[in-house]
């Protein structure tokens, strides 16, 4: 049987997907689950829904994808018109777990980025949930926060530092010769027990591996000294050995 890209696709959006939601939502109304749910990152507004519970058949606690939440629905205009509001994106979480018979009662925790519409104190998705949910447990996470105070702390560093990151990896990257020198020079190094390295190429994010494209680079200095001291120790013994 030739399994392509259409076929293959047909088959897990039409045969398994739906019987793996259905054994999902019998999980989830056997037990208590959070919700985790972030935007997407494109023009497609559409919010991703994940869901933690404790497995009681492999007796772990596990994180399975839920579903693709569109947030806007050509067929209801009035919801395009008001956009993505904490009204609009509650009532879309609430309907994704309805529409498969899952009891939303059994909704004890709820996860997010730090977006106001989503985590703000008043009037959106997690006060609406306190309200529905008065005991359920709100996490927000704090990695979008994080970004924005490196990316910040990170303006606070030379320019030539960055420069030098990426100057070391573009001098690698487009030579096929240079790459080859680079690995000989790598065995050598494994010789004289140091440890090899790759160059990796700085992120989009300004703080995004910056330490290690720093730290490569450094080990790149120190092989490039610890290799002349070695020659110059190689040709003092060769001048000054008695023959």
């Amino acid at each position: 049987m030739k399994l392509k890209r259409t076929k293959a696709t047909n088959i897990i959006t039409n045969v398994i997907a739906p019987v793996e939601k259905e054994m999902l939502s019998l999980k989830l109304n056997k037990s208590k689950f959070s919700i985790m749910i972030d935007e997407s990152t494109d023009v497609a507004c559409i919010s991703t829904m994940c869901v933690r519970f404790f497995d009681t058949e492999s007796k772990i606690i596990v994180t399975r994808f839920w579903d693709l939440v569109q947030v806007f629905d050509v067929k209801e205009p009035e919801t395009v018109n008001k956009g993505a509001t904490s009204e609009n994106l509650f009532n879309k979480c609430i309907q994704s777990f309805e529409t498969h018979n899952v009891d939303v009662k059994n909704i004890v925790g709820f996860g997010s980025d730090g977006c106001s519409t989503i985590i703000g104190s008043k009037n959106s998705v997690s006060s609406r949930l306190k309200i529905t949910f008065p005991r359920i447990f709100i996490m927000k996470c704090i990695c979008h926060s994080l970004h924005l105070c490196c990316s910040e702390a990170c303006k606070s560093l030379p320019r030539r530092i960055e420069d030098f990151a990426r100057n070391v990896f573009n001098f690698f990257s487009h030579s096929s010769k240079r790459q080859s020198q680079y690995i000989e020079f790598q065995n050598f190094s494994i010789f004289l027990y140091i440890n090899c390295c790759t160059h990796l190429r700085r992120g989009g994010c300004r703080y995004l591996l910056l330490s290690s494209v720093f730290w490569n680079s450094g080990w790149l200095y120190i092989h490039i000294l610890i290799k002349s001291g070695f020659q110059k120790y190689l040709l003092q013994q060769k001048i000054f050995i008695p023959s």
